[in-house]
């Protein structure tokens, strides 16, 4: 479902309601066959999740940041926006958006980090595929910076860089729905995800800054712990990388401006990304909030299910950043 886009809707016209309910319920029911393997593979994925996550052994509590995750993990789903594996869920009728974190655990040289992660948006039983990082980049983010845990985690939608200072560059994006997410802490001066890191620098406490946000056309990470996407460029439902760079800004000051094309300058790809998101996420309830699941995988997790090609996943994050 992440890489080759096994479901596809009908192309067909339709001509009467019915006739779009019938598809709808073709590309759901395509869609349900299609995420039992996800829920298989997250079974296998979920498997000892936090011993992986804390670099720890299984069961193993023998530091305070260890102890401190079992005692979130332990409370349940109510009290964090990152909810433990029992509780994750993958609905066929929501969107849904899956990060692929790959090199966290190595140094980056001079305070940089590059764009090098896979962002898959799963909605109505097609696959749109982004770029951009899961990880903070240190010379933003300074000392003890932050890193998303991996996992399933609740947002919703809201703004970023609000502030009277910040205001000619907001625009929306995506924060933690209420209780806020958990990170892990750069507590060695590691500038990386590190086994050492894992171990001693959970940080128990909900974190409300860690958004999903633009990140320009990708020339730099401008991630401080937040989940970055470029606009440059995108792959569509029908396998195709699409080239934005016409019409993408490079950055807040350059958008509603005129390219060198001509064409209007945007947030290109990642546009496209929070608009499918906002048009199709409902509310659980009438009346309520939507919320969106952003589900963070590391890129060795992927080995443990095989129907989720790691390598082929890798190569098309690298044919899409050559656009």
């Amino acid at each position: 479902l992440l890489l080759t886009n096994h479901i596809k809707p009908a192309r067909r016209r339709p001509a009467t309601p019915d006739q779009i309910a019938a598809i709808e319920a073709e590309a759901l029911a395509l869609s349900g066959e299609s995420l039992e393997r996800i829920r298989r593979a997250k079974q296998r994925i979920a498997a000892g999740f936090y011993d992986r996550m804390l670099a720890s052994p299984v069961g193993d509590t023998s530091t305070p940041e260890a102890r401190a995750m079992q005692q979130v993990i332990d409370l349940g789903p109510n009290r964090r926006d990152t909810l433990p594996p029992e509780f994750w869920q993958f609905p066929t009728d929501q969107p849904l958006l899956v990060g692929v974190r790959r090199n966290a655990h190595q140094p980056t040289e001079l305070g940089e980090r590059p764009n090098d992660d896979h962002f898959v948006l799963l909605l109505n039983g097609m696959s749109f595929h982004f770029w951009g990082s899961t990880d903070s980049k240190p010379r933003r983010a300074g000392e003890r910076e932050s890193f998303l845990a991996e996992g399933q985690h609740l947002y919703n939608f809201s703004w970023h860089n609000i502030g009277p200072k910040r205001r000619h560059k907001i625009y929306q994006a995506m924060r933690p729905a209420r209780r806020g997410v958990l990170v892990v802490r750069d507590v060695h001066d590691s500038n990386a995800l590190d086994a050492a890191n894992r171990r001693d620098g959970f940080d128990p406490a909900g974190n409300h800054t860690i958004n999903v946000h633009w990140t320009g056309v990708g020339r730099s990470n401008w991630s401080a712990g937040c989940q970055v996407i470029s606009g440059r460029s995108y792959g569509n439902d029908r396998g195709q990388a699409v080239d934005c760079s016409a019409f993408a800004a490079v950055g807040s000051r350059d958008r509603g401006t005129k390219g060198p094309a001509g064409a209007r300058l945007t947030k290109g790809a990642y546009h496209l990304l929070a608009d499918l998101l906002l048009c199709y996420t409902r509310p659980e309830v009438v009346g309520g909030v939507p919320v969106v699941r952003y589900t963070l995988l590391r890129d060795e997790d992927l080995d443990l299910a095989p129907e989720l090609d790691r390598e082929a996943l890798l190569l098309r994050t690298v044919a899409l950043k050559q656009r």
